[in-house]
């Protein structure tokens, strides 16, 4: 999963997401569900690149303070994400 997955998943999709982003008094932190969807497309699609614009931060996190949501590291972190399978055969 790359940034802007793992954070629009925690917020409860880009629907969700585009709705507790228009609740903020700042205009500016206002966002489309159609943006919201352009932050985890790849560039080549015309995305971000699973990105998250950082003009945008500051009304994220406002909004993870406000429905008492934890923002962990991984979640922040711009590095993608796999779910890798561990072998956990002793005798491999």
């Amino acid at each position: 999963m790359n940034q802007a997955q793992r954070l629009v998943e925690k917020f409860g999709g880009p629907a969700r997401l585009s709705a507790l982003l228009k609740t903020l008094p700042d205009p500016s932190m206002h966002r489309e569900r159609l943006a919201i969807y352009r932050w985890m497309w790849s560039r080549e699609r015309g995305g971000r690149g699973g990105r998250i614009p950082q003009s945008v931060w500051p009304g994220l996190l406002q909004i993870a303070r406000q429905h008492g949501l934890y923002l962990s590291d991984a979640d922040i972190s711009p590095r993608d994400t796999q779910h890798e399978e561990i072998d956990h055969d002793e005798g491999h």
